[in-house]
């Protein structure tokens, strides 16, 4: 119940901060969530967030690029159905039977294998990580500077620039911007 609780709570923080939400992130099921995004901007910074928040719990997420066959609601992300909730459903459970943490599903084929794979670079790296490190990450993404991470974390800034350094976590920024800039190209030949 404790899970719960923390990933309600940071659920309703990212919601509230986050432009890119369109339907917000809600819980489905037990500790399971799902939101629909406008953009992808803010995707991993919130996603980022919500694993420092819930740390040493751990997510398995399932992000979907597809279409939505029903009428959208913005009130909440229960209640609509087509091809984005189907595959990130599917992924979710092919995730399972692996140690991934990350699956997009619909982008260009090609385009898809090699994103998967950096992101299981990403998660095989990051399966080791402390609170800090991902704190870190998603303050990166966010792009705050090191004197705010520091302030933010209780941590010197040379803490965080070690940090940064080990965890290859300019690397991992990198390709999440790019990851996130693939999903909302294939977002916007979609609406075309």
């Amino acid at each position: 119940m404790d899970l719960q609780r923390r990933l309600q709570a940071v659920l309703e923080e990212v919601n509230s901060s986050s432009d890119s939400v369109y339907s917000p992130y809600t819980i489905t099921l037990g500790d399971e969530f799902q939101a629909v995004l406008s953009k992808s901007d803010n995707l991993f910074c919130d996603l980022w967030t919500i694993m420092e928040r819930i740390f040493p719990s751990k997510l398995r997420i399932s992000i979907a690029v597809g279409t939505i066959s029903t009428e959208m609601i913005e009130t909440t992300a229960i209640g609509m159905d087509g091809e984005a909730f189907y595959m990130a459903r599917d992924a979710l459970k092919a995730m399972k039977k692996s140690t991934a943490v990350f699956v997009i599903s619909g982008l260009e084929n090609s385009c898809e294998e090699l994103v998967n794979d950096s992101l299981a670079s990403i998660a095989d790296s990051n399966h080791y990580w402390k609170k800090n490190r991902i704190g870190i990450q998603a303050r990166l993404l966010r792009e705050s500077s090191i004197e705010t991470i520091a302030d933010e974390i209780r941590i010197t800034k040379s803490a965080v620039y070690q940090s940064i350094k080990k965890g290859r976590l300019n690397l991992t920024t990198i390709i999440c911007n790019r990851v996130a800039s693939m999903i909302d190209e294939e977002i916007q030949k979609s609406e075309c």
